[in-house]
């Protein structure tokens, strides 16, 4: 790629620590694109959550900033952030709260005030993909750990954003709704949606990551 490309997601110089703690990132700086997927490894407490949680602004560096599309993060409301990235949580509870399956995916429209009725055929596109027919009728909580994951990932593409960041997206997904994931994924990298996938799974990236990023003592290095 061409090196003077502008990054859609720019992180520069970054440094940020909890607390009064020491710094998990000292001048950290990575570039995203929108036309590649790009897949961030890291022991635990490496802090790729907490990196997430940094391109989402829910949280603020100490130092350094995070560009988005060329806007500062800082500049943005979450809300505004969240209409071009959506953001998968590593616990999908985070991110339940329909009565329903079909409530669920319509939830972020129900609460703008926007048409759900031009929502609803894709809600139900959804629900056929991932193979969740069975359970359309059931409170949400009540489903499996990994139905749970499926349902607020269908959430998050039904606002059909520019760009991915999926937190152990195939924790407790079997072999099957796995796979399933990995042919959507591609078809979303296809359609030029950018993604960043942070996984403890080598196994999933194959034949789907463009580029790997391990994250390690504050550093990001090319895997």
């Amino acid at each position: 790629m061409s090196q003077n490309k502008t990054r859609y997601i720019e992180i520069e110089n970054i440094s940020f620590g909890y607390g009064k703690g020491p710094d998990l990132f000292n001048n950290l700086s990575l570039g995203l694109d929108k036309d590649e997927i790009t897949v961030l490894l890291g022991e635990n407490g490496s802090g790729k959550t907490t990196l997430a949680k940094l391109v989402m602004g829910m949280l603020g560096p100490r130092s350094g900033r995070i560009m988005l599309d060329g806007v500062s993060v800082e500049d943005l409301a979450l809300g505004e952030v969240g209409m071009r990235v959506g953001y998968l949580f590593q616990n999908p509870d985070h991110q339940i709260f329909g009565a329903t399956l079909i409530d669920q995916l319509l939830w972020s429209f129900e609460f703008l005030g926007e048409d759900i009725d031009l929502a609803k055929g894709k809600a139900e596109e959804l629900i056929r993909l991932f193979g969740l027919e069975g359970s359309r009728d059931t409170y949400p909580y009540y489903l499996s750990l990994g139905e749970k994951r499926i349902l607020a990932l269908a959430s998050v593409l039904m606002r059909s954003p520019d760009y991915l960041i999926l937190d152990e997206p195939t924790s407790s997904l079997d072999e099957e709704r796995a796979g399933v994931l990995k042919e959507v994924l591609k078809n979303l990298s296809e359609r030029g949606i950018g993604m960043l996938i942070i996984t403890h799974d080598y196994d999933f990236p194959e034949g789907l990551a463009h580029r790997t990023i391990v994250l390690s003592e504050g550093r990001a290095c090319n895997g």
